[in-house]
Parts: C-alpha cells; structure tokens; sequence
C-alpha cells in the first residue's frame, strides 16, 4: 500500500495558506503518477498471459484472400493449414459445404484453452471429402485439439489419424465413413508413444473397410455414446481387417480407459467391442453390441470390468481368454469382473471363458456373476476350456435359462445338460436361476425384465460401482438411463422397477369444510 501524509491546512486565510495547499495539491499530482506507471508496468508484466482468441470461418463461397470472417470466409484447407493458430482460436467450416483435402493442425492449444474445429450455419454438418488423401484428419505430436460436428469420409486409409504422442484430444459428434481402412485410428507408433486423455463421444464410425475405431495406447480415456456400424466388411487389407472390431483398443499401455453407452452392430468381421492385450483397469459398461463375430471380447487382457452391457444375435456374446503363445500376442486374462450383462440368443457360445492354445495358467480368478446367459442357438451358453476348467473362476448367480441339452461346455468337447452336473464341476451351488429370464420383447430387442421375471431380485449384491442399472427407457447411444439396484438386485443389465400400488383410500373432506 502506498502511504502519504496530508498536509494540515491552516485555519487563517493567507499566504501560508495558499503556500500549503500548493505544495499538498503538488503531492497528490505526483502521487497519481506513480500509481499510473505502476499500473501500466503490471499491465505490460500481463500482457503474455492473456488470451485474445480468433474464429475464423470457411466456406465454399469464400476465397483464401479474404480475413476469415463469417462475411468474408475462407475457401480451403490449404488456407486453414497454413495459418498459425493460437491457444483459444477456432475455425468454422459451414454446413453444407464439401472441403476436398485433408486438414492437418500445425499447432496446439492449451489446458482452458483448446483450439477448436466445428460448424457453423444450418444443415448438414461439413464434409472433409478427403479423396485421394492418406487421412481425411490428421494430428501429430499434438494437444488439447477439438474436433466437432463434422464429417469425414473417402480417405484412402484413415478419417481420422492421430500419429505420434497426442494428448487431450476430443471428438464430438463426428461421422468417419466410407474410409478405406479405419474410421477412426489413434496410432502408438509401433508400440512407443502414448494417447493421453482422448474423449470420442457422440460420434459415427460406419462403413469403413476396416475398424470404426482403432485406438491404440490410449490411457486416461473417454469413448462414450458412439456407434460404431457396418465396418470391418473385408477381408483383403492385411492386419487391419484380420484382426477387426467396431471399437478396439490395444496394446498394454491402454491403461485405465472407460467405454460406455456405445452401440456397435454388423461389424461383419470383427468385434462389436475388442479389447486386445491391453493394460490393467479398462471398463467396458453399458454398451448395446450385436449382430458382430464376437460381442465383447477381452482378449490376453487382466483387470477389465465388464458390466451392464446387452450383447445379442452375435456368434459369441462374450469371450474371455489368455494364453502362452509367442509376444506380443501372448499374456493371462486374470481377474476380470464379468457382472450383469444380457446375454442373449447368440450363436456359438453365450459366454466364452478358456485358454486360447489349452496351456493352462493364463485365465483364472475371473468372475462371472448376475448375468443372464441364455438361448444360444447353437452351442453352449457357457462354455469354459482349454485348461481353465481346472483353474480357479467364480460363477455364480446367473441365470442360464431353463436346463437344456449341451447347455454348459467345461472343458473342450464335454458337454453338460443340467445345474447338477454344473455345479458337480464347480463344486458347490452356483446360485443359478434355473427358470427362462423373461424379457418384456426379446424379439424386438426389448431385454427389459417383465413382470414376473425370475431375474428380478435374483442377483447378488456387488456394491459400487457396479450397483447401477440400465432403466428400460434407455436408448442407445445418446439415451442410456441408469438407477440405482438399490438392496435387491435384479440379474442381467436391467433393473426392474415396480409400480407404485394404486392409492384405493377415499379422500377425506378438508378439515372447517361445512357443507349446506
């Protein structure tokens, strides 16, 4: 604080009167002086961290010689290239428009400040028509990158390719379709760098010849309300297509990554959702996947937590495995949680548990507990091989619908048709619900439990966080309701909640009421 003296003014009008108030008025002047400049130096000390933010717009109606406002927009690609963003600044590209090429960000934003591509106007969101382009997208050795409401499609390989370390990136209500191999691809690099803190939500991966999304060594990561459709539909591009799903996500430095609320379905060749020799802590949650090879598959990976999913109509709903192998492809599936999911009307296996190559030590200590597991067409509901029979798994209160011929697979080729030899193998009660879970419009895809079902209150309470359960009003992907199991839990994926009895007591007359 700065301090000053007031100088006493006199009492008698005169000469030392006027003197003195001349040399006060003097020290306030000089007073005021300091302040400004003090002012003006922390203003300048400032200057660097503040943030003037630019949007700048584009459009087919534009020209690369205009400044980038929405009255006088920008053309191209080439031009928002090539500009120097900074930290806050977003580009605009309109709706409707069609932007052949391929947009590369040259710089990053920063944490509160991230720059932003998207839309503006009114229609069709924009399209990055990247024909004759490697990637429609492509992000390098980048951060904190928003990408929202567009649309990229025909790249000769990826929509969106995000090469090298990347670091807080989020897509937003995106469609990649149409590509020539992967929607969506966030690449490690051949195993050495690192994806940190991706968020994919809202967003289409259709029709790609190869994944919808292929994110590899992600940590830290969001892939919430997404559909992913129609890919993995060759066989001929290599790896990419061999080893296909809707959404994978590989290697073991995937650590720690939530994907919840998504639909993927008709993925002809590959996994709705793939986990692949990944790290400790993935969740995999709340997910609607059918009409794929395998339904959720949990592949060389320990520690995931599978719960609240529906998986149908695929020609495996859930599959669980390890094995010896040779690396990288080799590693245990231990320890992962496998509880309340819908399992239902699959082909060959319901839920699929087993040492890949039958060495034994490589898928133990797994928990399979309050799912429903039933109606599988043509193989077992369960089925737990190659060496993992022998090996420490829990299972206990699903339901496997009614008892059945060839219900149950423990061990390669030994077939069990009853709960009792079921649970001779396991060696004490499975809990199991032995009655048909019913559902309240199974053919329509209404998994919902019905009034009366045998899964209602039948399931084992768990505890947080898995004490959440799909409402039957949810709707894939943008409409997932969940509530609470409360004390009684239900089997499967959905909660059942009961109506309130109807209120059969005649009303009372308001109390000083007096009727004439």
């Amino acid at each position: 604080m700065v301090g000053f003296e007031r100088e006493p003014i006199s009492r008698n009008v005169g000469a030392s009167s006027a003197i003195s108030l001349s040399a006060s008025a003097v020290n306030y002047k000089q007073l005021t002086v300091k302040i400004g400049s003090l002012l003006l130096f922390t203003l300048i000390l400032l200057l660097p961290a503040l943030s003037f933010s630019a949007t700048y717009y584009v459009s087919n109606g534009g020209d690369d010689s205009n400044a980038g406002t929405q009255a006088l927009p920008w053309e191209t690609l080439h031009k928002v290239n090539a500009t120097n963003l900074t930290p806050g600044d977003q580009v605009l590209f309109q709706r409707g428009g069609v932007f052949p090429g391929s947009l590369q960000p040259a710089t990053s934003g920063t944490k509160g400040n991230p720059i932003a591509y998207g839309a503006y106007g009114s229609g069709n969101r924009p399209t990055l028509d990247a024909t004759g382009q490697y990637a429609g997208i492509g992000v390098r050795n980048k951060g904190y990158l928003e990408f929202r409401d567009l649309e990229v499609r025909n790249a000769t390989a990826q929509g969106f390719f995000s090469l090298d370390s990347n670091n807080n990136i989020t897509i937003n209500r995106v469609r990649a379709g149409n590509n020539g191999l992967n929607g969506i691809n966030a690449s490690d690099g051949g195993g050495s760098l690192i994806n940190n803190t991706f968020i994919i939500k809202n967003t289409e991966a259709d029709h790609n010849t190869a994944m919808g999304m292929a994110l590899s060594s992600l940590t830290n990561s969001l892939i919430q309300g997404n559909t992913a459709t129609y890919n993995c539909q060759s066989m001929a591009c290599g790896d990419a297509c061999t080893w296909c799903g809707g959404i994978r996500m590989t290697n073991t430095t995937s650590i720690g990554n939530i994907v919840e609320n998504n639909e993927t379905s008709y993925n002809t060749y590959g996994a709705g959702i793939w986990v692949d020799f990944n790290g400790q802590g993935e969740i995999v949650r709340y997910n609607k996947t059918h009409h794929n090879v395998v339904g959720i598959y949990n592949e060389i990976t320990s520690g995931s937590e599978i719960y609240g999913n529906l998986s149908y109509e695929n020609a495996t709903g859930i599959w669980l495995s390890g094995r010896q192998g040779e690396a990288p492809y080799n590693g245990p599936a231990i320890g992962n949680k496998v509880y309340n999911n819908t399992v239902y009307h699959n082909g060959s296996w319901g839920i699929l548990l087993q040492n890949d190559d039958g060495i034994t030590g490589n898928c133990h200590d797994n928990a399979i507990m309050n799912n429903i597991v039933a109606a599988t067409t043509s193989g077992p509901n369960l089925r737990i091989g190659g060496g993992a029979e022998t090996e420490p798994n829990s299972i206990d209160h699903n339901a496997f619908g009614p008892e059945s011929a060839n219900m149950f697979e423990i061990g390669w080729g030994a077939y069990r048709s009853t709960y009792a030899s079921l649970e001779q193998w396991y060696g004490k009660s499975t809990n199991s619900i032995k009655s048909d879970p019913t559902f309240m419009n199974a053919t329509g895809g209404d998994f919902a439990l019905s009034p009366g079902s045998a899964g209602i209150d039948g399931g084992l309470n768990l505890g947080a966080p898995y004490n959440m359960g799909l409402s039957a009003t949810s709707v894939w992907p943008s409409g997932v309701v969940l509530i609470d199991r409360g004390a009684a839990w239900d089997i499967g994926a959905y909660e059942y909640v009961r109506s309130a009895p109807p209120d059969t007591t005649s009303p009372s007359a308001p109390r000083g009421l007096v009727i004439k």
